[in-house]
């Protein structure tokens, strides 16, 4: 018979965090592939605000942002975590020219930028949990 799962030991099996023990049913829709469904979102927003800087600029400027936000924060939240280690890689430099991007009046560009690594790392995630779950289930 096996014991109840600890907060922390739950998440230290490497398991994928929507099957959680802790989480209701109803809630666990919410967590499954959510970078997959924030890239989608800031996909819809760029072109939102592609299509709404030929009219207006200040509410492309704020779809922008949310864009920037939306895949831009954990982006940088990476970025951040490997420069404090000192590596540098594809990410760190990605993060870095999207960001300095804005600097040169090229924001939209810099945003795709961002909502295409978004992608690319939500289904380079789902292929790895898939894998990862494929294995425990092997045990």
């Amino acid at each position: 018979m096996s014991h109840p799962y600890i907060f922390d030991e739950f998440f230290a099996t490497g398991r994928d965090e929507t099957i959680s023990p802790f989480l209701t049913p109803k809630s666990r829709g919410w967590g499954k592939n959510l970078s997959l469904k924030s890239a989608v979102l800031a996909a819809f927003l760029l072109a939102f605000a592609f299509g709404l800087s030929f009219v207006n600029a200040n509410a492309s400027h704020l779809c922008l942002a949310s864009v920037y936000f939306l895949v831009g924060t954990p982006a940088l939240l990476n970025t951040l975590k490997d420069l404090r280690s000192l590596e540098i890689n594809i990410d760190v430099l990605m993060t870095l020219a999207a960001l300095l991007s804005i600097i040169i009046g090229s924001g939209i560009e810099g945003a795709l930028l961002l909502v295409l690594f978004e992608f690319s790392g939500a289904m380079e995630n789902m292929v790895t949990q898939k894998t990862k779950n494929a294995l425990i289930s092997l045990r």
